[in-house]
């Protein structure tokens, strides 16, 4: 919580760690990190989890928002989800598979290369004047029940329409931009016909 204490055990509230960058450290698969509400400041560059192994799970906890405030990159990565949490900044994932963000709200961008199995679930992303995720590289991408406040860029862009098998329920702030394929945009009407998934 942003009034712990690093030093601290970090294994109850009262015991809770102040800074992300030490709790990130601890994470072993199937363990959960709880983010008390506030502010978390200050950029972080982290590898965790393991591919086949149990979950890793950030979540915010109660009913206050919990913002991390600085960029934000995950490289070399596996199983962690990333629930009701509020990324101020850009996030960048790389080299990993199945990634998960669910519930979260996003100030930048959600930048994602060479990366497999990424979920991006009930989300919001707030800023029109970028993409809201980009795709790199990636394949699996599951997107659904998002909302994109773009007006000025694709909602979404990727390499090729196959880099996501699955997207619905989603809402775009600029229907004529919707994604943006190899370069050229699709509007939703052409989103529906030639990516009917």
């Amino acid at each position: 919580k942003p009034d712990g204490d690093d030093e601290a055990k970090g294994l109850s509230a009262f015991k809770a760690w102040k800074t992300l960058a030490r709790a990130v450290k601890a994470l072993q698969p199937g363990d959960t990190l709880y983010l008390e509400p506030g502010v978390y400041e200050g950029d972080l560059d982290f590898q965790i989890g393991k591919a086949g192994e149990d979950k890793i799970f950030l979540r915010g906890r109660g009913t206050g928002a919990v913002v991390i405030q600085g960029n934000l990159r995950i490289h070399q990565s596996a199983n962690v989800v990333m629930e009701r949490l509020n990324f101020g900044d850009e996030v960048k994932v790389d080299g990993s598979r199945d990634m998960a963000f669910e519930n979260c709200r996003f100030g930048g961008s959600l930048e994602v290369a060479n990366t497999q199995g990424l979920r991006v679930t009930h989300c919001e992303f707030s800023n029109p004047r970028q993409a809201a995720i980009r795709l790199a590289g990636s394949d699996g991408a599951f997107l659904g029940g998002n909302i994109y406040s773009n007006s000025e860029e694709a909602a979404v862009v990727a390499d090729a329409a196959d880099s996501v098998f699955h997207s619905d329920y989603n809402s775009y702030g600029n229907r004529e931009k919707s994604w943006r394929i190899g370069g050229e945009d699709w509007g939703f009407e052409r989103l529906q016909k030639d990516h009917d998934r």
